[in-house]
């Protein structure tokens, strides 16, 4: 994906990989924003249930208001790929996304989330 445009986000580099997604360094065209975007993976992008979880999971993360994990600016799609634009203050906050992304699962059972 480095060098391509996903909406209006030019992608700049590869931060971190997971279970639910990649997550890229990226530069929004409108506004000129550094940005982070995580992108659903193709084998996901088709699964409505995974597509589902990625939505919630995005409402989720756009509740949060904590120092140690990015801001989510949106949830978009461009071309039928479903993705997370939040803040990149760096490579290492950044790739906080992943991780939470990754744990959703473990904290949906620990905590009721409707």
């Amino acid at each position: 994906m480095i060098g391509k445009t996903l909406g209006h986000y030019q992608i700049s580099s590869q931060i971190g990989k997971g279970g639910m997604g990649e997550v890229h360094q990226a530069k929004g065209q409108k506004l000129g924003r550094d940005v982070a975007i995580n992108v659903l993976p193709d084998e996901f992008a088709k699964d409505v249930d995974r597509v589902a979880r990625f939505q919630r999971e995005a409402r989720i993360l756009a509740s949060l208001n904590k120092p140690n994990i990015a801001a989510i600016h949106g949830l978009e799609e461009s071309d039928g790929r479903d993705f997370l634009c939040g803040c990149s203050i760096c490579a290492h906050a950044t790739t906080k996304i992943t991780i939470v992304l990754d744990r959703m699962e473990e904290l949906k059972q620990a905590i009721p989330v409707k």
